[in-house]
């Protein structure tokens, strides 16, 4: 029998992972629900490194407000391999946060993003779930 010291913060720690995959998972979803939706230009581009040092490849791009202001943003998203076959003036679809216009989503880059994460999160949610369960009744049984 594996001991209450080694469960816990086994438990614990992937409660934690749950609840940030979560939590990703849930900003995609309501921008992607509650954001609009537009059509922008692509102005350029910027790659970064994640915190893997894994390249990620951003699109800056430009578009209008219902007002007629004009937002430059860089997408939050990012497509991995790079292999975005956009070019500077190409016209792609968006989501932006009203609240906050330069926090915007490729869509492109999103599909199968929000899926995994999705996925991810559920899949720790469950296996903190058996976890926990596993540990209870551990515990009820052996006294």
């Amino acid at each position: 029998m594996v001991a209450i010291w080694v469960w816990v913060p086994v438990s614990l720690i992937l409660f934690g992972v749950s609840v940030v995959c979560g939590a990703s998972a849930w900003e995609i979803y309501r921008l992607r629900r509650h954001g609009v939706r537009t059509t922008a230009q692509v102005s350029g581009f910027r790659s970064t490194k994640d915190a893997d040092s894994d390249p990620r490849h951003h699109v800056l791009v430009i578009f209008c407000l219902p007002d007629g202001t004009e937002v430059e943003a860089q997408s939050l998203s990012s497509n991995p391999d790079g292999s975005n076959n956009f070019v500077r003036g190409d016209a792609m679809d968006i989501v932006y946060d009203p609240a906050k216009p330069t926090r915007i989503y490729v869509t492109r880059f999103e599909e199968h993003r929000v899926r995994t994460s999705d996925a991810v999160a559920y899949a720790i949610g469950a296996a903190t779930a058996v976890l926990f369960a596993a540990l209870t009744l551990a515990q009820a049984f052996t006294g």
